[in-house]
Protein backbone atom coordinates (compact mmCIF):
# COMPACT_ATOMS: atom_id res chain seq x y z
CA UNK A 1 0.00 0.00 0.00
CA UNK A 2 1.31 3.44 -0.93
CA UNK A 3 0.49 6.38 1.25
CA UNK A 4 1.56 9.92 1.85
CA UNK A 5 4.31 11.15 4.08
CA UNK A 6 1.64 11.44 6.76
CA UNK A 7 2.92 9.26 9.59
CA UNK A 8 0.18 9.87 12.16
CA UNK A 9 -3.04 11.79 12.74
CA UNK A 10 -4.23 12.96 16.16
CA UNK A 11 -7.87 13.94 16.62
CA UNK A 12 -8.31 16.06 19.78
CA UNK A 13 -11.31 17.79 21.30
CA UNK A 14 -11.18 21.43 22.41
CA UNK A 15 -9.99 20.41 25.88
CA UNK A 16 -7.07 18.50 24.35
CA UNK A 17 -8.50 15.06 25.09
CA UNK A 18 -7.42 12.59 22.37
CA UNK A 19 -10.50 11.33 20.52
CA UNK A 20 -8.64 9.08 18.10
CA UNK A 21 -5.01 8.43 17.19
CA UNK A 22 -4.15 7.03 13.76
CA UNK A 23 -0.65 5.84 12.92
CA UNK A 24 0.46 4.41 9.62
CA UNK A 25 1.79 0.87 9.78
CA UNK A 26 4.93 1.89 7.85
CA UNK A 27 5.66 4.96 9.95
CA UNK A 28 9.32 5.18 11.03
CA UNK A 29 10.01 3.27 14.23
CA UNK A 30 11.90 6.28 15.53
CA UNK A 31 8.93 8.58 14.92
CA UNK A 32 8.12 9.13 18.61
CA UNK A 33 11.42 7.70 19.92
CA UNK A 34 9.64 4.79 21.59
CA UNK A 35 7.07 6.92 23.40
CA UNK A 36 3.43 5.86 23.56
CA UNK A 37 1.10 7.59 21.08
CA UNK A 38 -1.27 8.60 23.90
CA UNK A 39 1.58 10.39 25.68
CA UNK A 40 2.55 12.14 22.45
CA UNK A 41 -1.10 13.15 22.02
CA UNK A 42 -1.04 14.74 25.47
CA UNK A 43 2.14 16.62 24.61
CA UNK A 44 0.56 17.88 21.37
CA UNK A 45 -2.50 18.94 23.35
CA UNK A 46 -0.33 20.87 25.82
CA UNK A 47 1.53 22.52 22.93
CA UNK A 48 -1.77 23.47 21.29
CA UNK A 49 -3.23 24.94 24.48
CA UNK A 50 -0.04 26.84 25.27
CA UNK A 51 0.00 28.34 21.79
CA UNK A 52 -3.63 29.44 21.96
CA UNK A 53 -3.27 30.98 25.42
CA UNK A 54 0.06 32.68 24.77
CA UNK A 55 0.08 33.68 21.10
CA UNK A 56 -2.46 32.11 18.76
CA UNK A 57 -3.48 28.68 17.57
CA UNK A 58 -0.44 27.12 15.82
CA UNK A 59 -0.72 26.17 12.17
CA UNK A 60 2.51 24.28 11.58
CA UNK A 61 5.57 23.49 13.65
CA UNK A 62 8.68 22.01 12.01
CA UNK A 63 11.07 19.76 13.86
CA UNK A 64 14.14 17.85 12.64
CA UNK A 65 12.70 16.14 9.56
CA UNK A 66 9.12 16.09 10.84
CA UNK A 67 6.29 18.61 11.04
CA UNK A 68 3.08 19.07 13.01
CA UNK A 69 0.23 20.66 11.05
CA UNK A 70 -2.92 21.80 12.87
CA UNK A 71 -6.45 22.33 11.55
CA UNK A 72 -9.66 22.88 13.51
CA UNK A 73 -13.20 21.78 12.78
CA UNK A 74 -16.61 21.64 14.45
CA UNK A 75 -19.15 18.95 15.25
CA UNK A 76 -22.35 20.48 16.54
CA UNK A 77 -21.25 23.34 18.80
CA UNK A 78 -17.97 21.65 19.73
CA UNK A 79 -14.53 22.46 18.35
CA UNK A 80 -11.99 19.73 17.62
CA UNK A 81 -8.48 19.62 16.19
CA UNK A 82 -6.90 17.38 13.57
CA UNK A 83 -3.12 17.29 13.86
CA UNK A 84 -0.97 15.62 11.21
CA UNK A 85 2.52 14.32 11.91
CA UNK A 86 4.22 14.40 8.53
CA UNK A 87 7.60 14.51 6.88
CA UNK A 88 8.78 18.12 6.68
CA UNK A 89 9.33 17.73 2.92
CA UNK A 90 5.56 17.65 2.40
CA UNK A 91 4.41 21.18 1.73
CA UNK A 92 2.24 22.88 4.32
CA UNK A 93 -0.45 23.66 1.72
CA UNK A 94 -0.82 20.01 0.73
CA UNK A 95 -1.08 18.84 4.34
CA UNK A 96 -3.52 21.60 5.25
CA UNK A 97 -5.77 20.79 2.28
CA UNK A 98 -5.86 17.18 3.40
CA UNK A 99 -6.70 18.13 6.99
CA UNK A 100 -9.46 20.48 5.83
CA UNK A 101 -11.14 17.63 3.96
CA UNK A 102 -10.56 15.33 6.92
CA UNK A 103 -12.29 17.53 9.52
CA UNK A 104 -15.29 17.89 7.19
CA UNK A 105 -15.45 14.12 6.72
CA UNK A 106 -15.15 13.40 10.45
CA UNK A 107 -17.64 15.96 11.78
CA UNK A 108 -20.74 13.76 11.65
CA UNK A 109 -19.00 10.72 13.13
CA UNK A 110 -17.48 12.71 15.99
CA UNK A 111 -20.93 13.73 17.23
CA UNK A 112 -21.51 10.10 18.20
CA UNK A 113 -18.02 9.54 19.65
CA UNK A 114 -17.15 12.70 21.59
CA UNK A 115 -20.43 13.35 23.39
CA UNK A 116 -19.04 16.25 25.42
CA UNK A 117 -15.74 17.96 26.11
CA UNK A 118 -13.29 15.61 27.77
CA UNK A 119 -15.50 12.54 27.38
CA UNK A 120 -15.04 10.07 24.53
CA UNK A 121 -17.02 6.89 23.87
CA UNK A 122 -15.13 4.58 21.52
CA UNK A 123 -16.44 1.41 19.92
CA UNK A 124 -14.82 -1.03 17.55
CA UNK A 125 -17.14 0.18 14.82
CA UNK A 126 -16.35 3.87 15.37
CA UNK A 127 -12.61 3.12 15.35
CA UNK A 128 -12.93 1.25 12.06
CA UNK A 129 -14.96 4.09 10.55
CA UNK A 130 -12.45 6.65 11.80
CA UNK A 131 -9.53 4.68 10.40
CA UNK A 132 -11.30 4.27 7.04
CA UNK A 133 -12.12 7.97 6.74
CA UNK A 134 -8.56 9.01 7.57
CA UNK A 135 -6.98 6.51 5.17
CA UNK A 136 -9.31 7.43 2.30
CA UNK A 137 -8.81 11.15 2.82
CA UNK A 138 -5.03 10.79 2.74
CA UNK A 139 -5.16 8.63 -0.40
CA UNK A 140 -7.48 11.18 -2.06
CA UNK A 141 -4.81 13.84 -1.67
CA UNK A 142 -1.92 11.61 -2.72
CA UNK A 143 -0.53 12.42 -6.16
CA UNK A 144 -1.09 9.83 -8.90
CA UNK A 145 1.84 7.56 -9.74
CA UNK A 146 3.29 8.55 -6.36
CA UNK A 147 6.36 6.33 -6.43
CA UNK A 148 7.51 8.13 -9.60
CA UNK A 149 6.22 11.66 -9.05
CA UNK A 150 7.56 11.95 -5.50
CA UNK A 151 11.16 11.34 -6.54
CA UNK A 152 12.93 14.18 -8.43
CA UNK A 153 14.94 11.85 -10.72
CA UNK A 154 12.06 9.48 -11.50
CA UNK A 155 9.66 12.38 -12.02
CA UNK A 156 12.10 13.98 -14.46
CA UNK A 157 12.35 10.77 -16.50
CA UNK A 158 8.56 10.33 -16.51
CA UNK A 159 7.96 13.96 -17.41
CA UNK A 160 10.49 13.88 -20.26
CA UNK A 161 8.94 10.78 -21.80
CA UNK A 162 5.39 12.10 -21.61
CA UNK A 163 6.18 15.65 -22.70
CA UNK A 164 8.41 14.70 -25.65
CA UNK A 165 5.80 12.25 -26.97
CA UNK A 166 3.01 14.78 -26.46
CA UNK A 167 4.97 17.57 -28.15
CA UNK A 168 5.95 15.43 -31.13
CA UNK A 169 2.38 14.20 -31.55
CA UNK A 170 1.03 17.75 -31.32
CA UNK A 171 3.35 19.07 -34.00
CA UNK A 172 2.78 16.05 -36.26
CA UNK A 173 -1.00 16.34 -36.09
CA UNK A 174 -1.51 20.11 -36.32
CA UNK A 175 1.19 20.71 -38.91
CA UNK A 176 -0.27 18.11 -41.25
CA UNK A 177 -1.20 20.02 -44.45
CA UNK A 178 -4.84 18.87 -44.43
CA UNK A 179 -5.28 19.63 -40.75
CA UNK A 180 -3.56 23.02 -41.12
CA UNK A 181 -5.77 23.90 -44.06
CA UNK A 182 -8.92 23.00 -42.15
CA UNK A 183 -7.84 24.97 -39.06
CA UNK A 184 -6.89 27.99 -41.21
CA UNK A 185 -10.32 27.99 -42.84
CA UNK A 186 -12.11 27.42 -39.53
CA UNK A 187 -10.27 30.21 -37.71
CA UNK A 188 -9.98 32.41 -40.81
CA UNK A 189 -6.27 32.71 -40.06
CA UNK A 190 -3.33 33.38 -42.33
CA UNK A 191 -1.20 30.18 -42.65
CA UNK A 192 1.89 32.12 -41.49
CA UNK A 193 0.19 33.16 -38.26
CA UNK A 194 -1.24 29.68 -37.87
CA UNK A 195 2.29 28.24 -37.82
CA UNK A 196 3.32 30.68 -35.12
CA UNK A 197 0.16 29.85 -33.15
CA UNK A 198 0.91 26.11 -33.32
CA UNK A 199 4.49 26.59 -32.10
CA UNK A 200 3.51 28.91 -29.25
CA UNK A 201 0.60 26.76 -28.13
CA UNK A 202 2.78 23.65 -28.25
CA UNK A 203 5.40 25.43 -26.15
CA UNK A 204 2.82 26.32 -23.49
CA UNK A 205 1.22 22.86 -23.50
CA UNK A 206 4.60 21.11 -23.21
CA UNK A 207 5.50 23.35 -20.28
CA UNK A 208 2.23 22.66 -18.48
CA UNK A 209 2.47 18.91 -19.06
CA UNK A 210 6.09 18.86 -17.92
CA UNK A 211 5.17 20.53 -14.64
CA UNK A 212 2.12 18.35 -14.04
CA UNK A 213 3.97 15.13 -14.73
CA UNK A 214 7.04 16.11 -12.72
CA UNK A 215 5.28 17.62 -9.67
CA UNK A 216 8.62 19.21 -8.86
CA UNK A 217 10.01 22.66 -9.62
CA UNK A 218 13.45 21.66 -10.90
CA UNK A 219 12.24 18.52 -12.70
CA UNK A 220 9.45 20.49 -14.36
CA UNK A 221 11.89 23.20 -15.46
CA UNK A 222 14.41 20.75 -16.95
CA UNK A 223 11.71 18.63 -18.57
CA UNK A 224 9.97 21.64 -20.12
CA UNK A 225 13.27 22.90 -21.51
CA UNK A 226 14.45 19.71 -23.17
CA UNK A 227 11.00 18.42 -24.17
CA UNK A 228 10.22 21.61 -26.06
CA UNK A 229 13.51 21.58 -27.96
CA UNK A 230 13.64 17.83 -28.63
CA UNK A 231 10.03 17.42 -29.78
CA UNK A 232 10.31 20.35 -32.21
CA UNK A 233 13.70 19.21 -33.51
CA UNK A 234 12.50 15.63 -34.09
CA UNK A 235 9.37 16.56 -36.05
CA UNK A 236 11.07 19.29 -38.09
CA UNK A 237 14.31 17.31 -38.48
CA UNK A 238 16.47 20.15 -37.21
CA UNK A 239 20.11 19.17 -36.85
CA UNK A 240 22.09 22.40 -37.21
CA UNK A 241 23.61 23.78 -34.01
CA UNK A 242 22.48 27.35 -34.73
CA UNK A 243 18.81 26.39 -35.09
CA UNK A 244 18.91 24.17 -32.01
CA UNK A 245 20.47 26.98 -29.96
CA UNK A 246 17.81 29.37 -31.23
CA UNK A 247 15.15 26.95 -30.02
CA UNK A 248 16.91 26.44 -26.72
CA UNK A 249 17.03 30.17 -25.94
CA UNK A 250 13.46 30.92 -27.05
CA UNK A 251 10.72 28.31 -26.89
CA UNK A 252 12.81 26.03 -24.69
CA UNK A 253 13.16 28.67 -21.97
CA UNK A 254 9.46 29.53 -22.10
CA UNK A 255 8.46 25.89 -21.68
CA UNK A 256 11.02 25.54 -18.88
CA UNK A 257 9.60 28.51 -16.95
CA UNK A 258 6.05 27.22 -17.30
CA UNK A 259 7.14 23.72 -16.32
CA UNK A 260 8.91 25.02 -13.21
CA UNK A 261 5.93 27.10 -12.09
CA UNK A 262 3.38 24.33 -12.68
CA UNK A 263 5.71 21.77 -11.10
CA UNK A 264 6.06 23.92 -7.99
CA UNK A 265 2.29 24.40 -7.67
CA UNK A 266 1.54 20.70 -8.14
CA UNK A 267 4.17 19.79 -5.57
CA UNK A 268 2.54 22.08 -2.99
CA UNK A 269 -1.02 20.75 -3.35
CA UNK A 270 -0.47 16.99 -3.55
CA UNK A 271 1.01 14.73 -0.90
CA UNK A 272 4.14 12.70 -1.54
CA UNK A 273 4.76 8.96 -1.37
CA UNK A 274 6.23 7.06 1.56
Amino acid sequence: MVTALIHAIFILDSSGTPIYIWKHKNAPQTLFKGRDEALVGSLISALLNFGQETFAAPQRIDFNGYALTFFSGKFGENVFWAVAVSDSSDHRRATTRMLKDLVNALSALLETVAIEEGMVIETERSNIEMDTIISRTIEKHLRSLPSWRSNPIKSLILSLLISILLGAAYYSIFENPLVSLYISAFLNMNPYFLGAFIVISATVIIGIMSGLAASNTLSGFISGYFSSVISYAIVHQITTIINILALAFSFGLLSALIGGIVGYYTDTVKLKYI
